[in-house]
């Protein structure tokens, strides 16, 4: 693992709520920022290879901000207006990444001319997201975009995903804050299996919202491409991939009008052991670089 780099600060500032937020920022004298959105019930530091951004980012000539959207980890203490308040993967709406993105955007702007999102795993939908809403122009990193619907489908099977919105929307009408059996909501892949904790309304929005759309490839993106940028990382032995390469490639170009595919054969989700490699193929992209 990599020593922090020298520039590495405590990132603070707050959402247009109120709700304050946390990260890290390695910062450079460069106006390139990229702004990482963790994945579901992740954080702004936990995954190894935000060591290694710190690090290479920064060295490259570019900024990096890590951090803790209102989906962090699955249940935290936060601070809303000064006033505790609880937030989490377990109990976040989707749909409120839009208000913490912007919040990072307007605080890389003050030394920032170019700005990247760059999302891991479930981050990936998150960012989609934002350029759908907010901003169709940014620029996109994935790191092993999947198919969240595709992944509740194999989790609740045999009952469909559809059944179970039904379902719940009927079971747990005006019990919104309540935490639902682990088996209603988790990853259900071949050599990973595990629940993960969440009240009916937090799932019955993810259901039933947005996320399970944007990167759902059996069914038509239904819009043009936006017209911007996207890397996006994909590994070979990603067990929540879930789609042939060739038809990922196509998919995302629906989506995205200019896209360049890293493709590593031996990655997994986190890219682990391959941090450098993945990196070096961003930061070409980045500053549009030949190998």
């Amino acid at each position: 693992m990599f020593k922090p780099h020298m520039g590495l600060q405590l990132a603070r500032f707050d959402a247009e709520d109120g709700l304050r937020i946390d990260g890290l920022l390695a910062r450079t004298d460069s106006e390139i920022t990229i702004i990482h959105v963790h994945g579901k019930c992740g954080d702004f530091y936990q995954n190894e290879f935000i060591s290694y951004m710190d690090d290479i980012y920064p060295s490259s000539g570019i900024n990096f901000l890590s951090f803790n959207h209102r989906g962090h980890d699955c249940l935290a203490e936060g601070y809303l207006n000064g006033k505790v308040t609880y937030l989490g993967g377990s109990v976040e709406r989707f749909e409120d990444t839009v208000i913490d993105i912007n919040a990072a955007i307007k605080y890389v702007s003050q030394f920032s001319r170019r700005i990247i999102l760059q999302g891991h795993s479930n981050g990936c939908e998150k960012i989609l997201y934002y350029a759908t809403k907010v901003n169709s122009d940014i620029e996109l990193i994935m790191l092993s975009p999947s198919d969240s619907y595709r992944m509740q489908t194999y989790y609740i099977a045999p009952e469909t995903v559809d059944h179970q919105l039904v379902r719940l929307k009927a079971q747990y009408n005006h019990r919104e804050n309540e935490w639902l059996p682990p088996n209603e909501y988790g990853i259900k892949v071949e050599g990973k299996e595990y629940e993960i904790p969440v009240t009916a309304g937090s799932l019955i929005s993810l259901l039933e919202g947005p996320a399970f759309r944007l990167l759902r490839y059996d069914e038509a993106w239904g819009r043009e491409p936006l017209p911007t940028k996207l890397f996006a990382y994909v590994g070979g032995k990603d067990p929540y991939l879930g789609i042939p390469l060739d038809n990922l490639e196509v998919q995302l170009q629906k989506r995205i009008k200019d896209v360049t595919i890293g493709y590593l054969p031996e990655g997994n989700h986190h890219f682990k052991g391959l941090e450098r490699e993945v990196l070096t193929l961003i930061v070409n992209w980045v500053l549009q670089k030949k190998d």
